[in-house]
């Protein structure tokens, strides 16, 4: 099983940070042992925190064991906080105090527990959305799929993963209105993300920290389909007034799929619809003209921060801890055109698996058979070749298998490659 809190054998971002000179500051979702209090922000690195120690909680009022903290102590929240608004400003004011305190640069960690479960959306934000989804999740997969392909994201010729779920025909009028009220609240909430990543631009800005800031936004999995195929409404935590959506509302795996496209799977899986996730970067003094607005198509992963954050800082890895296993972003921002990853990188969450190694990927859902696939020309990994090439998948197994249990990787142990890869 997993161990459910942060290593002592590890080091943070912050901490390392901070050895290099650099005040570090966060705000927002931290769940890495809530109940560990030697695993909390202050204790690995942070020099301020305010957030929730828990995992998910309610946007307007977290509360129980849920509730949110500053520094190492709970606090209550009255009824102006919204946690995307309140994690703004609140990383705001840090940013303003060190501004006064001196001009050492800064590590800062935002991170929004939206737009998690359960969807609370503000109702001016929900309102925005209202009625616009009734068209359905196909018609919505084949608007995103056009817009990608537009962008470039995606050649024309892209072959999407299918809607595995129900016939949007199907529902009753009173469930399409229901599926629309969910979308309307996921959308809300992802639009709040929005305005207050432009908040904190503007505060940058008004501090004169913008243009030498590197700034990284992602998402650390894909749409989530958590509370069966249509969503969920009432979940135990619930603000009493009405918001115009019920409270503690989840997605779901149909809009999930949805959301994903042109992608297989969602949140909890390694196929790309659960692990591929767009990284944006924003630095003017340090991203090379070539690449202003553009896509940079190579996969990176969660470690390449560690590398990317000693390189920029000169912070110095500590040599009595496992070595720091991913690859600076820096040479790609330049304009790189060489991999990031020219090594194999591993993946397991959850009993399920993944390997990237140069043009293929290996990954299996639970204990189902190993796939192999070559995301170049298949992105929606919907031609599976791992019985044609039985020997490259086996390769990669062994591979995987070795990094698992070096690495003491939770994964069922009766699994079995050969017997699989027959069938």
């Amino acid at each position: 099983p997993y161990q459910g809190y942060l290593s002592e054998n590890c080091t943070t971002i912050a901490e390392v940070m901070r050895g290099a000179g650099y005040h570090t500051l966060m705000t927002g979702k931290w769940h890495l042992g809530a109940d560990r209090k030697e695993c909390w922000p202050l204790q690995r690195g942070f020099d301020f925190y305010f957030g929730g120690i828990s995992g998910a909680f309610n946007y307007f009022q977290p509360g129980g064991n849920r509730g949110i903290t500053r520094g190492n102590e709970p606090v209550t929240t009255d009824s102006s906080f919204y946690s995307t608004d309140t994690f703004t400003d609140e990383a705001c004011q840090y940013l303003s105090l060190i501004a006064q305190q001196d001009d050492r640069p800064f590590f800062l960690y935002l991170a929004y527990n939206a737009p998690h479960w359960p969807l609370n959306a503000k109702w001016e934000d929900y309102q925005k959305y209202r009625g616009r989804y009734k068209s359905g999740w196909d018609a919505l997969m084949k608007q995103r799929l056009a817009k990608q392909v537009e962008l470039g994201i995606f050649s024309s010729d892209v072959a999407p993963a299918p809607h595995t779920g129900r016939y949007w025909n199907d529902l009753s009028a009173e469930q399409q209105d229901d599926m629309d009220s969910i979308m309307a609240a996921y959308a809300g909430c992802i639009d709040s993300i929005d305005q207050n990543i432009g908040k904190l631009v503007a505060h940058l800005k008004s501090l004169e920290r913008f243009d030498n800031t590197l700034i990284f936004f992602l998402s650390d999995n894909g749409a989530c389909q958590e509370g069966g195929m249509l969503g969920k409404g009432n979940e135990a935590m619930v603000k009493d007034p009405p918001l115009g959506t019920t409270d503690g509302v989840r997605l779901g795996e149909a809009w999930a799929i949805a959301c994903n496209t042109p992608l297989r799977k969602y949140k909890h899986f390694l196929h790309e619809g659960g692990a591929r996730t767009p990284l944006i970067a924003h630095w003017p003094q340090g991203i090379a003209d070539s690449l202003d607005g553009g896509f940079i198509d190579q996969h990176a992963y969660l470690p390449d921060f560690m590398a990317t954050c000693l390189a920029v800082s000169g912070a110095t890895y500590p040599e009595n801890l496992p070595a720091c296993e991913g690859q600076s972003l820096l040479p790609a921002l330049a304009g790189s055109n060489e991999p990031v990853h020219s090594e194999p990188i591993y993946f397991e969450h959850e009993g399920n698996a993944a390997m990237m190694w140069q043009k293929w990927k290996l990954v299996r859902e639970y204990q189902k058979p190993w796939e192999l696939y070559k995301l170049e020309n298949d992105p929606a990994e919907l031609v599976n070749l791992a019985k044609d090439h039985a020997e490259q998948t086996s390769k990669m197994v062994k591979m995987w298998e070795t990094w698992a249990k070096e690495r003491q990787v939770a994964y069922p142990s009766r699994f079995n490659m050969y017997e699989h890869i027959a069938k």
